[in-house]
């Protein structure tokens, strides 16, 4: 992030300079002011106020090239708030706006881009962009020559070494006669002496840096941190290379410093631990990719809900319209018969748009829910997958020498996993099964009791010792009630399976009860843990289809939402206790 802020405050001194180079007024200057301080605090609706009344200005005096550099701003501001579909929808508006305008500094967005999915870790699509930003760069524009270099010697650090000399290599003539500049160029090249093992021009570099430290003590400390932690390397100093990484000194974002360990741990000969950054690594990027997956999802289905009020509001201006016009038509020609003519067409083409607007419903329900079927499907199982997968190519390469214990530890490891993808396509089988039913039947004789015994027999117990499963039943032994013997099994083992998920120490609890409400027999089943609990703020949304509140945590997210609607099919209730603190409390409520 300290790279799209320096990269932001560029274009807002830019545009500050060209604002007062072309106006003076002293009304402008204070809302110039207003907007570069509202951009600062972070406030949101101020900030996009003081924006859109700039954009009116230079737009009313056709200055497009500070119009654009304020909408660039937006974007960045965006991004810097995490509102990553935001960003590069305006982003791609932007660019046809531009082509409207006539201006050709398409750059400028790239790079904005290019640094939008660098941030969330999208290494394929952040190149495209700063290699398109490269080729719209005029050869005589050699500040921005110079910024798309560097970012792209920045991007190809890890990922290709060769590739980042040859772009720092570009960078440097630019840098000469900007110090602050150049002790990028050799933080740069230092860390690429890194990871190509190159410590004869690592030395040099050092030398290099010293001397020019000393020239020019008005800089401060950048890249510091990052040729010590090369210099260590080399010196074989392999812990306080990675106490200086640990210390958060390098301004490398989570991922690259991943790399830096893992790099390190290679060295040093500690596979335990290249396995277990090798895996933190992955566990960083799925939830980058799933951060901004969600993220992107929820503002889609923001403006989906908006579009679907104003199509609604469209079609019912429309129905106004042709009413209007019919009625006019009939009373000059048909008089009173018109009045019953009219009411009959109405209620006709009511019901028909309302069959209509039902099944447009259901169809965009439908593919709604289809797409966040795939996605949630594809993200879940790709990280047992990427488990397997790195773990069975550690076991068939040859440089790694593995004891018996830690080859027995990965093979455990990958058969754990792959109980996981077998459960999950069971999930969705019985999730399947269960959608194409539309009632329960109540033909079973339930007694408490035996249920208990039955759930105590079935219950997936995984969890530590330190946490204790209680079975306490109120509800007398001679007391047989009618019902559907499966479905409650489901829904009880369900609620147990999730208080045992996030419950570390302590006790998981079901209780069954027997009561009178109305003059109608209630029982209930509550399921109590003293786990991590559901924040109030999720409660209304536990039954949705995917909702998980630990994105960590193994499941789909699909176990409460099936529990909720085969409660529905048996009349019964099923909601969360949002008045106990001290876990999660779920009750089953099931009358009779």
């Amino acid at each position: 992030m300290k790279l799209i802020k320096l990269f932001c405050c560029c274009f807002l001194l830019f545009a500050c300079v060209i604002a007062h180079a072309e106006e003076t007024d002293t009304a402008f200057n204070s809302l110039y002011q207003r907007y570069f301080k509202c951009y600062e605090q972070g406030d949101e609706k101020l900030f996009y106020e003081a924006s859109e009344q700039l954009q009116e200005y230079y737009l009313k005096n056709k200055n497009y090239n500070s119009y654009y550099k304020i909408r660039l701003n937006e974007i960045i501001f965006d991004t810097e708030n995490e509102q990553i579909y935001r960003a590069i929808k305006k982003s791609n508006v932007m660019l046809e706006d531009m082509k409207k305008h006539d201006v050709t500094q398409y750059h400028i967005v790239y790079n904005a881009l290019g640094i939008i999915y660098e941030s969330r870790g999208n290494y394929r699509m952040a190149k495209y962009y700063f290699e398109s930003a490269l080729k719209n760069i005029e050869p005589n524009d050699s500040n921005s020559l110079m910024a798309t270099y560097s970012q792209l010697a920045s991007l190809n650090l890890t990922r290709n070494p060769e590739e980042a000399w040859m772009w720092n290599e570009k960078f440097a003539p630019y840098t000469k006669n900007f110090p602050q500049y150049y002790r990028v160029y050799l933080a740069l090249k230092s860390g690429l002496c890194f990871y190509q093992e190159d410590q004869e021009n690592f030395l040099k570099t050092y030398e290099e840096y010293k001397s020019f430290v000393k020239q020019h003590p008005e800089l401060d400390n950048y890249g510091k941190s990052t040729i010590e932690m090369v210099h260590a390397y080399f010196d074989k100093d392999y812990e306080k290379a990675l106490q200086i990484i640990n210390d958060d000194k390098l301004d490398f974002d989570a991922i690259k410093k991943s790399d830096l360990r893992t790099r390190i741990y290679l060295r040093m000969g500690r596979i335990d631990d290249v396995m277990k950054e090798s895996t933190y690594r992955r566990e960083l990027r799925d939830s980058l990719n799933s951060n901004m997956f969600f993220d992107n999802l929820n503002q889609i289905s923001a403006e989906l809900d908006i579009a679907k009020i104003n199509e609604k509001a469209a079609k019912e201006r429309e129905i106004w319209l042709i009413v209007v016009i019919v009625l006019l038509v009939v009373i000059i020609i048909v008089g009173a018969a018109w009045n019953y003519h009219r009411r009959q067409t109405n209620k006709r083409l009511a019901q028909k748009n309302k069959e209509l607007e039902m099944a447009l419903d259901r169809a965009e329900e439908s593919d709604r829910m289809k797409t966040n079927f795939v996605h949630q499907i594809s993200h879940e199982i790709r990280t047992p997958l990427n488990v397997i997968t790195g773990f069975a190519q550690i076991l068939t390469r040859s440089e790694f020498e593995l004891s018996k214990e830690q080859r027995s530890e990965i093979m455990q490891t990958i058969n754990k996993n792959t109980n996981e993808i077998t459960n999950m396509v069971n999930e969705l089988l019985e999730v399947a099964q269960d959608e194409s039913r539309n009632y329960y039947e109540k033909i079973d004789d339930i007694q408490c009791a035996a249920l208990f015994n039955d759930i105590q027999k079935k219950v997936n117990r995984t969890q530590p010792e330190q946490v204790e499963l209680r079975f306490i039943n109120d509800v007398p032994d001679d007391f047989v009630f009618k019902g559907n013997q499966d479905a409650t099994e489901k829904i009880i083992l369900q609620l147990i399976d999730n208080g045992l998920k996030f419950t570390e120490k302590g006790f998981v609890e079901l209780h069954a009860t027997l009561q009178t409400n109305q003059q109608q027999q209630v029982v209930t089943f509550t399921v109590t843990d003293t786990g991590s609990g559901i924040p109030k703020k999720f409660h209304s949304r536990i039954f949705h289809r995917f909702f998980k509140v630990d994105n960590f945590k193994q499941g789909m997210g699909l176990g409460l939402t099936m529990s909720k609607r085969m409660a529905d099919l048996l009349n019964a209730q099923l909601y969360i206790d949002s008045s106990y603190n001290k876990g999660c409390r779920m009750v089953f409520a099931l009358p009779l």
